[in-house]
């Protein structure tokens, strides 16, 4: 439904029972073993539709998120987006941004 990815399978036969909080939690064959022939190619790579849970005034999330890799780790990147009003149709204005504030919002989306 949602095409083919951008990377190697890594994970093949996954089989988990809903309430894991990771991938590699769930039965499967191992991660890095793959022994589906149909997931050697692409055309058989998982997709998934997340519904988002209702926000709390001044939440934050990035909107138009792009993954990259940078320094040697992954990195996301994305318009800071803020819940006001139960919505997170509201942004951030730039003028006076600067690396201090990025790190409070880094911080707030690793938790």
């Amino acid at each position: 439904e949602f095409g083919a990815g951008s990377g190697t399978v890594v994970l093949d036969n996954v089989a988990c029972n809903g309430g894991e909080y990771s991938l590699t939690e769930c039965s499967s064959s191992g991660l890095g073993v793959v022994t589906t022939e149909a997931c050697f190619n692409g055309s058989m790579d998982a997709g998934v539709v997340c519904m988002e849970a209702p926000c709390s005034d001044g939440q934050v999330r990035l909107g138009n998120q792009t993954y990259t890799y940078m320094d040697n780790t992954n990195a996301v990147t994305g318009i800071v987006e803020v819940c006001y009003n139960g919505t997170y149709t509201w942004s951030v204005c730039s003028v006076g941004w600067d690396d201090s504030d990025a790190q409070v919002v880094c911080n707030y989306l690793h938790g």
